[in-house]
């Protein structure tokens, strides 16, 4: 019976435009994840990896990455030196450009596991993009209104607004393609001019992010188990 879950915060070190921090995706996933700890009964929480894959931003000086397999194999081996029976490994990421290797990640370690699992859920669901687009009138792709009312928030920051042009991505899908720095030297990649930094938002979009992921943690636990039960 899966009954315990270790809650894995891991997000990137990488350039966020001059308003954000080198590490807003890092800390990001660590305020949520502190609160979905809180929520989840037998749930230990492991400290944040402030490294992730970045090589999109790595234009920028204060960007540090690593390459795709070697993350793959630290994360694995990490894994598996956390890894306990009857246990739930939920890594919950922050940052955009570990998606692909933690979706091979997650399928690698599940098949050669029985008796403990790991799950990554996106950070932001479909709840919460919504409500981005609701409060903000958008949900950015890089350093926008998102991830900065999250920041103020955290931070106790008051709101702050700017506007620029230049914020606006040429292209749909366009880190799909380019850099960066490609796309826009600022570093801010949204489909909107206006850069919007609320706390009050941001308090609302952690809520939302929060109650997402902890009925989703608590649902595949319950699915585990029934299957389990049954096998």
């Amino acid at each position: 019976m899966f009954k315990n879950v270790i809650v894995f915060p891991i997000g990137s070190h990488e350039y966020h435009g001059t308003l954000l921090p080198v590490e807003t995706d890092a800390l990001i996933a660590e305020q949520v994840s502190i609160s979905v700890s809180e929520n989840i009964k037998n749930s230990r929480l492991l400290p944040v990896l402030n490294y992730g894959i970045s090589t999109e931003h790595s234009d920028f000086e204060t960007t540090v990455t690593v390459k795709s397999e070697s993350y793959f194999r630290f994360m694995m081996e990490l894994l598996e030196s956390v890894s306990k029976k009857n246990t739930l490994i939920v890594i919950l990421n922050g940052h955009g450009g570990n998606v692909g290797i933690l979706n091979a990640i997650e399928s690698e370690y599940n098949y050669l596991h029985q008796t403990s699992k790991v799950f990554c859920p996106p950070l932001y669901g479909k709840s919460a993009q919504v409500l981005s687009e609701k409060l903000l009138g958008e949900f950015d792709t890089h350093a926008g209104s998102t991830e900065a009312s999250l920041i103020a928030y955290y931070n106790d920051l008051e709101k702050y607004e700017i506007t620029n042009t230049d914020f606006i991505k040429k292209m749909s899908g366009s880190l799909r393609f380019f850099r960066t720095g490609e796309v826009n030297p600022s570093g801010v990649i949204k489909d909107t001019e206006k850069l919007t930094m609320d706390p009050n938002i941001g308090e609302q979009l952690h809520v939302q992010i929060v109650d997402t992921l902890t009925n989703e943690v608590q649902d595949v636990l319950k699915d585990l188990n029934r299957i389990n039960h049954y096998a």
